[in-house]
């Protein structure tokens, strides 16, 4: 006798409750994780305010593209920050997240070559 005679499969299986993977009907939540969305992407937009300044003021090149890099990275995260919590999702991490880490490798490479390390 097997376990699954006499009994529909589909009875067993309760549905799963994707309401934190699917869009609610709401345009906006605001829960804790949207908190801390909201307290990064602040703070990351606020810290890429003086690495552009920077790069607005020094006249020395390589100095200039590292501030500007820098700004780049801290900017585009933050940025991802704000519309991964509340308006794109996965779509927001897929892109936004991708560019701040090539910003932020090359920001690597770049520091590597002219940065005084080499």
């Amino acid at each position: 006798m097997c376990l699954t005679d006499g009994i529909n499969p589909r009875e067993i299986l309760e549905p799963i409750n994707c309401s934190s993977l699917c869009r609610s009907s709401r345009l906006m939540s605001f829960g804790w994780p949207e908190t801390f969305n909201f307290i990064d992407a602040v703070a990351m937009i606020a810290a890429s305010a003086i690495p552009f300044y920077v790069a607005y003021v020094t006249k020395i090149r390589p100095f200039r593209i590292l501030s500007l890099l820098l700004a780049l990275f801290s900017f585009s995260h933050g940025l991802y920050h704000l519309l991964f919590g509340f308006v794109f999702g996965y779509t927001a991490r897929a892109i936004l997240d991708s560019f701040s880490v090539v910003t932020l490798l090359l920001f690597l490479s770049y520091f590597s070559k002219k940065g005084g390390l080499a």
